[in-house]
């Protein structure tokens, strides 16, 4: 049969390597700028990275991981319901695929934790701020009515 575990596991492999080079293409095709120019005979260094601290990073980078991991991570479930379909009545195949999707939901775990991690981090870095208040928003009194809408403290109807 073709659906033997050593051809199962090429289809599976082959499908992550579509799945990786197509993310990975998008990618390239969302990091080009096309609006950007140099002058004739200069040489134009961009940022590749787009952020401009390590927090911007870091989340990028998070965010990355994500956008690859879930995808994956549905290939492994899929794969482990097929284990499970293909097992019958061996018990070495159920435990494979009962193996797997704990992998799968302790990898997602530890990536929506190291998310939430980064996001505490974040906060207890910014507990000082910078010493300046933020602007009060100036309130509309008495509010505004009908198709008003209140901007910088006075109603104003948008047309």
């Amino acid at each position: 049969m073709w659906y033997t575990s050593k051809n199962m596991t090429r289809v599976f492999l082959s499908i992550i390597l579509i799945v990786v080079t197509l993310l990975s293409g998008a990618g390239l095709a969302l990091a080009a700028d096309p609006q950007e120019s140099c002058a004739p005979n200069t040489l134009c260094l961009t940022n590749p990275l787009q952020s401009d601290n390590v927090i911007d990073l870091i989340n990028a980078a998070l965010r990355f991981i994500t956008a690859i991991a879930i995808p994956i991570a549905v290939i492994m479930i899929i794969w482990a319901g097929i284990k499970y379909l293909t097992a019958g009545s061996n018990p070495k195949a159920v435990g494979e695929a009962n193996n797997i999707i704990w992998s799968v939901v302790i990898g997602l775990a530890i990536i929506f934790i190291g998310r939430g991690f980064v996001d505490l981090v974040e906060s207890v870095l910014n507990i000082g701020g910078s010493g300046a208040s933020p602007t009060p928003i100036p309130a509309c009194n008495p509010p505004c009515t009908g198709e008003a809408v209140c901007r910088d403290g006075t109603c104003v109807i948008l047309e």
